[in-house]
């Protein structure tokens, strides 16, 4: 769990991020909970949360954001943690899970999906109306710009527009799959699956090993796809936010 987390953060980094007390604190304008939220940099003990919490709370606070917590449920004391932060005022949101697959050697790239290593307009745009975020065009650039690692945006087109979109980046041999979305009018006509297929294929090609995505618990539909790709569950994680 620690090198997949390790990974992910490096792959889909912050604008700003501090460690505090065994804390890692990470904040980017608000877009995407990864990067905009405190997670424990190991087994910390329960007793310190008390102490540790207000200042957690007087960061983000202070960056006009809602103090977040991720928590895996692979924490040894998962269950406290839950139970002190709701007494603290926090709530459970978007419980998750980690999806990871080896060996990326059998999928085929699709000649109807395009890649390049810049988000053009078209691509931008298009997730922006997509994911209901036109607001936050400049934190999105702003992160995206962070991004150090090896990455590629793909894209396919339907009749006339885009059909899918999503990004990709190879982080110490793992490829990481974010913001994969799919135009809601080309939805179960294979879109997705000529897409992942497409990435994968591409990880594989640029020296991948693995791969992992995150996907919301309640998204059965979009966990059932990545299944029939080989991914599996490699544990679950919550956000706690408090207003």
């Amino acid at each position: 769990m620690k090198e997949i987390e390790s990974i992910a953060n490096l792959s889909w980094p912050a604008i700003e991020e501090i460690t505090c007390d065994n804390w890692l604190l990470r904040a980017s304008g608000g877009y995407t909970r990864r990067s905009n939220c405190a997670a424990p940099l190991s087994e910390v003990c329960i007793n310190d949360l008390d102490a540790v919490l207000p200042s957690i709370i007087h960061w983000f606070r202070n960056r006009k954001l809602p103090p977040t917590i991720k928590i895996c449920t692979t924490l040894d004391n998962s269950k406290e943690f839950e139970e002190r932060l709701t007494v603290a005022g926090f709530f459970k949101t978007a419980p998750s899970c980690m999806m990871t697959r080896s060996n990326l050697q059998e999928s085929i790239p699709s000649p109807q999906v395009r890649v390049t290593h810049e988000p053009d307009d078209t691509w931008l745009q298009a997730f922006l109306h997509w994911n209901g975020l036109f607001d936050k065009r400049e934190q999105i650039q702003a992160l995206l710009a962070c991004v150090s690692q090896s990455r590629a945006y793909f894209s396919s087109v339907g009749t006339e527009t885009l059909a899918s979109l999503a990004l990709g980046i190879i982080t110490n041999n793992h490829f990481g799959i974010f913001d994969f979305v799919v135009n809601p009018a080309f939805r179960r006509n294979g879109q997705g699956r000529s897409l992942l297929s497409s990435m994968l294929a591409w990880a594989a090609h640029n020296g991948a090993h693995a791969a992992f995505l995150q996907v919301l618990s309640e998204n059965h539909a979009a966990q059932s796809l990545y299944a029939q790709f080989g991914f599996a569950v490699a544990f679950d994680y919550s956000y706690f936010l408090c207003e």
